[in-house]
């Protein structure tokens, strides 16, 4: 699918599913969803997902959504934090925005 998603000009990004590579960014979506910095708009499959979800925490304090622990789907929430992921790499590469070379298109 990544292959055929760059053939059509998509930029793909591997996020693997561990809780090495999702602690930063579970600990950052925890951070600001519980002052309520972040708002679900109270969809009903992302919190029927998070309120499935357990925590696994490793020696080092990482942590993300454990699926084996979970009482039932938790997809959503991990596409979230994925989320998550994709754009704290987004903001270190931080790419110039095609806005400056062509400028704004209207219709």
């Amino acid at each position: 699918m990544a292959i055929d998603l760059e053939g059509l000009g998509f930029v793909c990004v591997e996020v693997r599913q561990g809780p090495k590579s999702m602690s930063e960014a579970s600990k950052d979506f925890e951070a600001k969803l519980i002052p309520k910095l972040i708002s679900h708009m109270n969809h009903p499959v992302l919190r029927y997902c998070a309120s499935n979800a357990l925590v696994r925490k490793d020696s080092n304090e990482n942590i993300m959504p454990d699926k084996d622990k979970s009482t039932g789907r938790i997809d959503m929430l991990i596409a979230a934090i994925i989320a998550v992921v994709v754009s704290r790499l987004k903001i270190e590469t931080r790419q110039e925005s095609p806005y400056k070379k062509r400028g704004i298109r209207t219709f």
